[in-house]
Parts: C-alpha cells; sequence; structure tokens
C-alpha cells in the first residue's frame, strides 16, 4: 500500500494514507481534509491504485502550500537514504522536485 508524506510550509508532517485518511494536526487540517472529501465525492471512493495515489498526490500539492511531499509504498516507518533500495527495487519515491511555493524560480544553464 501506498501512503503520501508531506511536510506543509509551516514545518508541520503529515500523512495521507492510500484509504484517504489523514494523519496531520497543522494549520491546513480543514483545507486538506476538505480535498479529500472532495475527491472521495469526485471519484466515488478512495484512488486505490498507485496511479491514482500519485494523481491525488500533485492535486494535494497544488492545493495546499506544502514543502515536502514523498510517496512511500508501504504503510512502514520511513528508512534512511541508504536503504532506499532494497532487493534492486526502490522502496520510496518522490513525486517530483518539490520546492517551497516562495522559492524562487531557478534556471538551467
Amino acid at each position: 500500500m501506498t501512503q503520501i508524506r508531506f511536510v506543509d510550509a509551516d514545518g508541520t508532517e503529515g500523512i495521507v494514507r492510500s484509504d484517504l485518511t489523514l494523519r496531520y494536526a497543522g494549520r491546513f487540517r480543514e483545507e486538506i481534509s476538505a480535498f479529500i472529501e472532495e475527491t472521495l465525492t469526485r471519484s466515488g471512493g478512495s484512488p486505490a491504485s498507485t496511479p491514482g495515489i500519485q494523481g491525488f498526490a500533485i492535486e494535494l500539492y497544488a492545493t495546499v502550500p506544502l514543502s515536502k511531499l514523498e510517496l512511500v509504498d508501504r504503510e512502514e516507518t520511513p528508512r534512511s537514504d541508504r536503504d532506499r533500495f532494497r532487493d534492486g527495487v526502490r522502496s520510496r519515491r518522490s513525486v517530483g522536485r518539490v520546492r517551497t511555493r516562495s522559492a524562487p524560480s531557478e534556471r538551467r544553464s
């Protein structure tokens, strides 16, 4: 099962599990809960597939001020970076490069 781990713009950590239950006590709790309810209503249930969770994560990042967001394949305690590969399979993956909304854009040379 995949879960979404995130850090909001204030530095408060949270988790959205694959069934779209929320573990988070930050100031954006109401916004995230409303977004989850809207997603459940729109989809007719939780996005059980990994692509569904990935799409939800991207929409969540676009909706709520988050500074970090990552997908974790199994609902377990996170491992250090050196343990990110096990049996040749990456166990955690980032959704993409995530910057805070106030960070300046970077230019490529």
